[in-house]
């Protein structure tokens, strides 16, 4: 996971789950650019969804919720 996103910029974290993990970058504009090059991609032979979630009021800090 982490190969796949730290190319687009700066991660604070990468939490994993069973079937989705959270990936949170330093800015908003990498967890976009992210988003929209990886939204429908593959990893491992799945198809993955990203979608952005928002922390704080404003969105200020966004975190990328990945779906294998």
């Amino acid at each position: 996971m982490e190969m796949l996103f730290s190319k687009f910029g700066d991660l604070v974290r990468i939490d994993m789950k069973k079937n989705y993990a959270f990936v949170q970058f330093t800015n908003t504009d990498d967890a976009t650019k992210a988003k929209d090059a990886t939204n429908g991609g593959k990893l491992d032979q799945n198809v993955i969804t990203v979608e952005c979630k928002c922390l704080m009021l404003f969105c200020r800090d966004i975190m990328l919720l990945v779906f294998l």
